[in-house]
């Protein structure tokens, strides 16, 4: 669960492997351990923005994320938010939330909860 919150963990995973599914979180990948304790650190900025971040090698600028994907700045679309309820709940969501007027109920219901 600490892997899921920590920065460096996630960045080193990314960096190796691409972006982490909810399946990544399942055990700690020793490469991103390693990687993460010998060569990301995360510093703050107060220049920046509230989810903008900035990826820097030897002192280099290489990325710039000016918002998190799924933010107001950044919203995902369709086919991305379709992926990542699949990615978190399954099939049981799976067209469920495309009808903004769905009782609650029916959600919750095909949920499971």
């Amino acid at each position: 669960m600490q892997a899921k919150f920590s920065i460096p963990y996630t960045v080193a995973f990314t960096l190796l492997h691409g972006p982490p599914t909810v399946d990544a979180f399942a055990t700690v990948e020793p490469a991103a351990r390693a990687l993460a304790r010998e060569r990301v650190r995360v510093r703050t900025d107060p220049a920046l923005a509230e989810s903008e971040c900035v990826l820097a090698l030897d002192g280099r600028e290489t990325a710039r994320v000016t918002a998190a994907l799924g933010s107001p700045e950044r919203p995902m679309d369709a086919g991305q938010l379709a992926a990542k309820v699949h990615g978190l709940a399954g099939e049981r969501l799976d067209g469920v939330l495309e009808d903004a007027a769905r009782p609650t109920a029916e959600v919750l219901s095909a949920a499971g909860l």
